[in-house]
Formats: C-alpha cells, structure tokens, sequence
C-alpha cells in the first residue's frame, strides 16, 4: 500500500506545510520523522527555507534572517546565527492513515540572525538532506537570499529626552542632561549643541564626534549647568548640531529632527531644613521633630544642637561580688525615664544612677538610653576580678609534699585557687591537661588519676604555680 499526497500538518497556528510525495508503507509507525526501517521512494527530500526582513537597504541598516530545515540536519551557513524554534516543527499527522506524531527535533533545526551588511550580500544555508541516508550518496538541500545594499546616506543627528537634577530651585545651578545619536550613514565631526529653555534662552553644551552608525547607532552623553532665576514652570529640551545662534556645521538627510521632545520643569524654593528629609548638620537626626535642634517643620536650620546621652561609672575594676554605679548624664533637652540594658549583672537598682553587683570574675558592659536622643550612650566597661593576694595550691592524696605509692594506684589530684582570676593550667607528665579561668576568687577541684610511673602535677596560674610529685614503689619499714 502506498500513500500518495499526504498532508503534514504543524502543530501551531498558521504553519502548515504540504508536501507531495510517495511513500511505501512504514514498518513501524516511528520510521516517518527519523525513527525505524522505511521503504522509502527516492523522490522524497528533506527542505530548507531561508527569510529575509528586506532584500534591499541602505548601508548600516539592520537585516533579519531566519531559516528554518525540514528533515534536515549538519546545516551550515555563510553567517553567524543563534538557534531558533522552528515553526514547522510541530505535530505531524498522516491523514490517510490516521496518525499523528512529533518528529525528531533534529531533523528541523533552524536559526535567526541580525546583520548590518555594508554592501550587497547573499546569505545561504545549506543541510545534509535526511533522506538521503537512504541513498548510494549524501545529498545536500540549500536556498539563499539576496540582499541589495544602497550606498549610506549623510548623517542624521537627533538629540535624546532632556532631563533635570532633582527639585530644582531658583538661584541654585541645576544640571540638565540628555544624549545625541547619529542614525545616519556618514561621521559627524566636531558639531555643536545646546539646551533650550523654552521662552527664556539657550544654553551651550558640549561639542561631540559621532561615527556613523554602522547598525549600532554611535551615541554620546550631553550635559550642561543652567541656573533657573526663579520659581515657575518651565519647558526643557536639547538640540543636536546647533550653536547658540542656532546655526550647525554637520549636512544631515534631516535637519528637522535635531532637538529632543519638551521636558517640564516646575522650579520652586527648597524645603526648609527641618523637612527636606535631609541631616544637613550629621547629628544623627534628620528633620522635625528627630533632630531636636529643629523648632519645627518650618525651621530652616538644623544647627546641631541634638540631644544627647552620656554615661559614666565610679569604678571601672571591681572585685568578684562587689558593686559599682553608672551614671546618666543627659544633655540639650533628654532626660528621663532612661532604659538601662546590661549584660550579665545581677540587682542592679536606681533610674538615674544604675547599682549593680559583679557575681563572676569577667568583663561587663551597660548602656543607657535617654528620652529625646537620638542615640543610646555605651558605659565604660567594667572588669570584675578578685583583689589577691594570690594563692595556687596542689597535693596528691591530700600531701603537698613528695608521695610514694604502690604501681597502678589511684591517686587524688587536688588545686585550690584564691585571689585571682587568670586563666590556670593543672598539667602531668603522663599526659593530663586541664585549662580553666576562676569564675570566683576561691576555686578549688580534683581528679582521680592511676599512676604506673613517676609523675609530676603542676597547678599554674598566670605567673604563680605549685608542684606535687607522685613516686611509685614499694614503702621501705624501719626495723
């Protein structure tokens, strides 16, 4: 059985594609798109089909290329070009058997391009056809599209939308910015250009070189100062290749199309000090009523005057479980109620002047803030440590002195500290090591070690230490 114009729909709207062809029956439904063992008559080809925007154009403008394959693959082109979806790729259906698939997506593959040709040019792509795997030799399916490249044409300068810095105000230089592109065909060399401030005057701004556009439309930033004499509205623009006098240097194709669109501009006083949302004096408070040197919204002066907190202690060094006290030292209009937070201090008291006792040796901090500053004050920082005089002590078995013992005893490893909180050390030669820092001014603790060998523990805290040797041996009796 042989079919005989069969029709492959695409699924997608608007892509459909007939082909008239002759074909033996498959032996598998996948054989048609690529899969499985065909009969296949020779008159059947693969396809490829090549688009252009425009087949004829002016030097520098844009062309736009896509070509799409069908049962095609190994394509190459004349152009560089980025994958696309192929359109006609979609769902395939045999009408007269009544079957639809979705081919291989590798035997439609196709492509776009954007090109800026400067002269004529013929662009081809040409793919393995996919049918002639079933041929003696490989065959090639190819089309092309010319494209007729007109000279370029003079240059065409044309001025960009005008902007102005933020809030402008009368008697302060405002910045006015826009840009120039040359869409034209030819360079345009050392022209010059202004702003236009509608119904009051010009203003000249920088002279620019731009190249010919070449596709990508050479441009360059334009700026200029004006000073706005007082409050209104007013109507901004910029104008490429003029001069104050409104005469240019550059022959365009259009010389009517050198000045941008209108910009309104509405110039009015600055807001006051005390409401522009500014902390013009870097107090730490920006307008009414954050910064209390401000009177009002209206006040236009933030003179620094900010209220303020400050914090002071009577003693920075305390002992273990002794107390100190911080002070509130408000200023330019803060005050109470305070909010005092502190570390690790335990019955601590007062408002005004915070009480607090020191439990553990270690370093403590406090801070207070007031009711009307901006910002909190941070207290000196307290050190709670113990007063001495120092003393270190370490026995074995209860004995300072040297101790005898039988091999494999246990033997109790005891230290006791008083009057500092440096870092200690217990330390053996058979090994043990053990750090800890006094959390109060009188530490003692022990452990339990069997000893096989002479062995010497050493207690050692900062520069204070003691030494007890454990000796293993038989005790010798008098007799």
């Amino acid at each position: 059985m042989t079919f005989s114009s069969s029709l492959l729909r695409v699924g997608m709207l608007m892509s459909v594609l007939i082909l008239s062809v002759s074909i033996a029956a498959p032996a598998d439904a996948n054989c048609f798109g690529g899969g499985g063992s065909c009969g296949i008559n020779l008159e059947l080809s693969g396809a490829v089909i090549v688009n252009v925007s425009d087949n004829t154009i002016t030097a520098g403008e844009p062309v736009y290329i896509t070509w799409y394959g069908m049962m095609a693959n190994s394509c190459e082109a004349n152009f560089t070009y980025a994958p696309i979806e192929n359109i006609y790729g979609g769902e395939v259906c045999d009408d007269v058997n009544n079957v639809c698939y979705t081919p291989d997506p590798a035997q439609y593959p196709a492509g776009g391009a954007t090109t800026y040709p400067t002269a004529t040019v013929t662009y081809t792509v040409t793919c393995l056809d996919s049918y002639s795997q079933y041929e003696a030799a490989p065959q090639y399916v190819t089309d092309s599209e010319t494209v007729t490249v007109s000279p370029a044409v003079a240059a065409d300068l044309i001025a960009g939308a005008t902007t102005v810095s933020a809030n402008p105000a009368p008697g302060v230089a405002a910045t006015l910015t826009s840009s120039v592109t040359n869409y034209g065909g030819t360079d345009a060399t050392s022209f010059p250009n202004i702003f236009q401030i509608e119904n009051v005057g010009v203003v000249a701004a920088q002279t620019l070189t731009l190249t010919a556009s070449g596709g990508a439309n050479d441009s360059d930033p334009l700026s200029a100062s004006y000073t706005f004499v007082s409050s209104g509205a007013y109507r901004v623009r910029a104008c490429a290749d003029n001069n104050t006098s409104w005469i240019g240097t550059v022959s365009e194709t259009n010389e009517g199309n050198n000045c941008s669109v209108w910009t309104d501009v509405a110039v009015a006083p600055p807001a006051p000090e005390c409401s522009d949302g500014q902390d013009n004096n870097s107090a730490g408070g920006s307008d009414y009523p954050n910064d209390s040197s401000c009177t009002s919204a209206d006040d236009d002066t933030e003179d620094g005057v900010v209220a303020s907190v400050s914090c002071t202690v009577d003693s920075a060094n305390v002992t273990v479980g002794g107390q100190t006290t911080y002070h509130a030292v408000p200023a330019n209009g803060a005050g109470a109620p305070y909010i005092w937070t502190p570390s690790s201090q335990t019955n601590c008291t007062g408002t005004v002047d915070r009480t607090c006792t020191f439990p553990t040796a270690g370093q403590y901090t406090m801070s207070v803030q007031a009711t009307g500053a901006t910002n909190p004050a941070t207290c000196p920082t307290v050190t709670a440590g113990c007063s001495g005089p120092v003393s270190v002590s370490i026995t074995a078995d209860g004995e300072n002195d040297d101790v005898r013992v039988e091999d494999g005893s246990s033997v109790s490893i005891a230290w006791i500290v008083s009057g500092t909180s440096s870092a200690c050390t217990v330390s053996g030669t058979d090994g043990y090591s053990s750090n800890f820092t006094p959390t109060t001014c009188n530490v003692s603790d022990s452990v339990s070690r069997t000893v096989t060998t002479q062995t010497i523990y050493t207690l050692t805290c900062g520069g204070t230490n003691d030494t007890v040797i454990v000796n293993v041996g038989t005790n010798l009796e008098e007799f």
